[in-house]
């Protein structure tokens, strides 16, 4: 191995993950798959260094020297979520070349600072955000001091192709009352789903995030489209006041907020379009801000368009281009993306009667159903609330029909395609 533990990279680093792994225990994505495990955080294997460009990583690595990788090596990185957590962005690829490295190393400028850890063979690394296990990587979420993440068990699969998960129970306070912990700033929890797999150009992210009484969020914006969907509690967005089934879409790079917290907390989901520019940033002034500290965040200059903000603390959502507001409301639609776009996510909002069905059919994309409010019965399987349903492209789910008291369902496609059933044969 060629990164030693402890060297100069790891001294001046509390932010962010790099490591470099024996290529020995790293197969290429050739390799076979544990179905079970597709729905977790996908390695994306590089052919080209355009994904890691896009995906927009950290500088700091040496492209020579004792701690440079060795020629044939693989390489990984993970960026965070401006909430402080480090998820599910993770790109692995292997250098071919020095001059393909010096290709990647020119691409890692977004100024954070870098840990280097060496991982022996046969060992497990638990310290780091990606662990390897046997000869397949597994991938999860990073804690920081302010985040409190879910150790996420493996879905359960029910059918070729579909999957069985729930929302953690707790609401807003998290399953244990993680969010009360006293904590300068607050604490927070989160649980994530992601819409697609290693064979997947992007992915869509899903955190269901539980935060904390009075928690401040300054201004901030994220580099591909948004939606926060309140599930309980409330949450002040600029002046939009946010209640349990409010909607807020931002389109890409869009600079919105401050994100109040409610008096009693609030659960949200957050879903990111495309999990790889979904990190964003912050204007280089928040730097100190008490909520910020011990995650991982990008401070950068502010666009041309989001100058409008220099000077103030708050944008209204009224009248501004590229924010819009909605409700979970049957049959609401909104598309997180340019309309026309076959790329762009969907999501929306379904209330069935009691009694009421969705035939059986197969989706064209990957898709996920949550269920808000209510029951149901997927062919024999019961689906009660806060079960959530994940589907590949082209798997058969079988007819849904609605329990006694109905059934609330939030729905979330990676693309169009994955909204549109097609009828079973």
């Amino acid at each position: 191995m060629a990164i030693r533990a402890g060297s100069a990279l790891a001294s001046n680093s509390e932010n962010l993950v790099v490591e470099f792994i024996d290529p020995s225990r790293f197969q290429p994505s050739g390799r076979e798959k544990d179905e079970s495990s597709s729905l977790l955080p996908p390695a994306v294997f590089l052919s080209d260094l355009q994904r890691v460009a896009k995906a927009k990583f950290v500088s700091k690595v040496p492209a020579a020297g004792p701690d440079a990788p060795a020629e044939g090596s693989y390489f990984a990185a993970a960026t965070g979520d401006f909430r402080g957590f480090a998820i599910a962005t993770i790109i692995c690829g292997r250098s071919s070349s020095r001059s393909e490295f010096e290709a990647f190393r020119r691409c890692l400028d977004d100024g954070y600072s870098a840990i280097t850890r060496t991982i022996d063979a046969g060992s497990e690394d638990k310290g780091t955000w990606m662990t390897v296990t046997d000869s397949a990587p597994k991938f999860g979420m990073q804690s920081q001091p302010r985040s409190i993440v879910f150790e996420k068990p493996a879905p359960v699969q029910i059918a070729p192709g579909i999957w069985l998960d729930r929302i953690q129970p707790g609401g807003r306070d998290g399953p244990n009352g993680e969010v009360l912990i006293d904590f300068p700033g607050g604490r927070v929890w989160t649980d994530a789903w992601l819409l697609g797999d290693a064979t997947s150009d992007f992915q869509m992210l899903i955190p269901d995030i539980r935060l904390p009484a009075n928690q401040y969020w300054p201004l901030h914006w994220h580099d591909c489209w948004i939606a926060v969907v309140i599930l309980e509690g409330t949450c002040m967005i600029g002046d939009w006041w946010m209640e349990k089934g409010d909607v807020l879409i931002s389109a890409d790079g869009v600079e919105y907020g401050p994100l109040l917290i409610g008096p009693s907390g609030c659960q949200m989901f957050e879903v990111f379009a495309d999990l790889a520019t979904h990190a964003g940033g912050y204007s280089p002034e928040y730097r100190d801000h008490p909520t910020l500290q011990g995650g991982v965040h990008a401070f950068k200059e502010r666009s041309a368009l989001n100058r409008r903000n220099d000077g103030r603390m708050s944008l209204p959502v009224d009248g501004v281009e590229g924010l819009i507001k909605g409700r979970l409301e049957p049959g609401a639609r909104w598309d997180l993306g340019q309309a026309g776009d076959p790329r762009r996510g969907v999501i929306g909002h379904t209330v069935l009667a009691a009694g009421e069905t969705l035939p059986a059919g197969r989706r064209g994309d990957w898709h996920g159903l949550f269920v808000l409010e209510g029951s149901a019965m997927l062919a024999d399987r019961p689906l009660a609330r806060n079960d959530v349903l994940i589907a590949r492209p082209g798997a058969l789910v079988p007819e849904l029909i609605a329990g006694p008291q109905g059934a609330q369902i939030f729905e979330a496609a990676r693309t169009p395609a994955g909204m549109d059933r097609s009828p079973e044969a």
